[in-house]
């Protein structure tokens, strides 16, 4: 994820060579787990992304340089036993369980937070 050929001229008209830096917004590093667990009617998974540190520009600023972190979610469904051959599916799912402070993105100085814990459920009725 490195630029390999890539020269600008800055607002004083300078040319700026940025080979071998790093490209915004793209980490070194990223890795994903999820372990899941299906019982009949019952399904369940936990899943951990781990982002490695990357810049949000290309100039490989250090002021511009988004931290590593680690997000977990997890996920619950259950499938009732249809009734009148109507199926009914609830499920819930818990999005950046351990609460992580991080930012997932930016763009030079600017940088976006990402959601803190958040909770959705749902309801699916299938005929």
């Amino acid at each position: 994820n490195r630029l390999v050929h890539f020269s600008e001229y800055d607002g004083g008209g300078n040319l700026i060579v940025q080979d071998g830096h790093p490209i915004a917004g793209f980490p070194d590093i990223m890795a994903n787990v999820r372990l899941s667990y299906t019982n009949k009617a019952f399904t369940g998974s936990v899943a951990g992304k781990f982002v490695g540190p990357f810049y949000t520009d290309n100039f490989k600023n250090q002021d511009n340089r988004n931290d590593a972190y680690v997000v977990m979610n997890m996920d619950l469904s259950y499938d009732f036993p249809k009734t009148l051959g109507v199926g009914v599916t609830v499920r819930g799912e818990v999005n950046n369980v351990l609460n992580t402070l991080y930012t997932a993105n930016g763009f030079g100085n600017q940088f976006f937070p990402a959601a803190e814990r958040n909770y959705l459920i749902g309801l699916t009725v299938g005929l």
